[in-house]
């Protein structure tokens, strides 16, 4: 689910921040809710994690039955520049947080890995099905698709996401948390960035820069770009950590939370 990033943004602190998050009801997972948390942190840098705040975190999840996260998802969280870290080296250690263990939750399925200006091309400007299985003895001979509808008019807000069953098999839904993967400048490894709270995408005139929340989408260099950021109906995030150039592997992951 696509998130506005307006509610993190108006908290003033992570006392009220959290209490955003237990009211709101649409919060079905520790994903999201971590999410949030690390959102409000690169927002408000300077600010410690205290061991109180981690029980509370906790005890939301014991409360609502959520699935742990996956410990490879943590492994591989981006940090800026340590403002975030400091969260996710006290989460990495918390068993009552952490599905640390060997199982088909913790490593992702792949939906999409390109070139991030064939990403863009395939998320942003077409209407696509992205077909895919899932690890586990509850869901074999299953297969899922994620449907997600183009920009239409240079109107970014117009990008819409569905998750469907491809196969007639008479069950629910799975859980799902989505995000996206780039692999590091350095080296062959894959580093997760958070989408959740960061609103739909919006992209400059030309269509060569793409913004979406944490993420800034470069099809060209920063020389060729001319235009200003558009602007759609809802607010455009303008705060951006991580750069993804022309040629760097970005990927569409998805998480099974239950």
């Amino acid at each position: 689910q696509i998130r506005s990033i307006k509610p993190v943004l108006e908290a003033k602190d992570l006392d009220v921040l959290y209490d955003q998050l237990t009211a709101d009801e649409s919060i079905g997972n520790l994903y999201v809710f971590f999410e949030a948390v690390m959102t409000w942190l690169v927002m408000n840098s300077g600010v410690s994690i205290s061991a109180t705040f981690l029980e509370k975190i906790i005890h939301v999840r014991e409360e609502y039955e959520w699935s742990k996260i996956s410990s490879d998802y943590l492994e591989k969280f981006i940090v800026d520049q340590g403002v975030n870290g400091l969260l996710i080296n006290e989460v990495k250690l918390c068993s009552d947080l952490v599905e640390m263990e060997s199982t088909a939750v913790r490593f992702p399925v792949v939906l999409l890995e390109l070139p991030c200006e064939d990403f863009v091309q395939e998320i942003f400007r077409r209407d696509n099905i992205f077909k895919f299985t899932l690890p586990g003895v509850k869901y074999s001979g299953m297969e899922f698709m994620l449907l997600s509808s183009a920009e239409k008019d240079n109107e970014p807000f117009t990008l819409k996401w569905g998750l469907y069953q491809a196969t007639n098999n008479l069950i629910s839904l799975p859980r799902l948390h989505f995000t996206l993967r780039r692999c590091a400048a350095h080296d062959d490894t894959w580093q997760v960035i958070p989408i959740t709270w960061c609103g739909a995408p919006t992209c400059d005139k030309t269509g060569n820069l793409w913004n979406w929340g944490y993420v800034k989408f470069h099809t060209k260099k920063m020389r060729d770009l001319k235009g200003s950021m558009m602007v759609g109906k809802e607010e455009v995030v303008a705060w951006n950590h991580y750069l993804s150039v022309a040629g760097r592997r970005v990927q569409l992951v998805c998480f099974v939370e239950d």
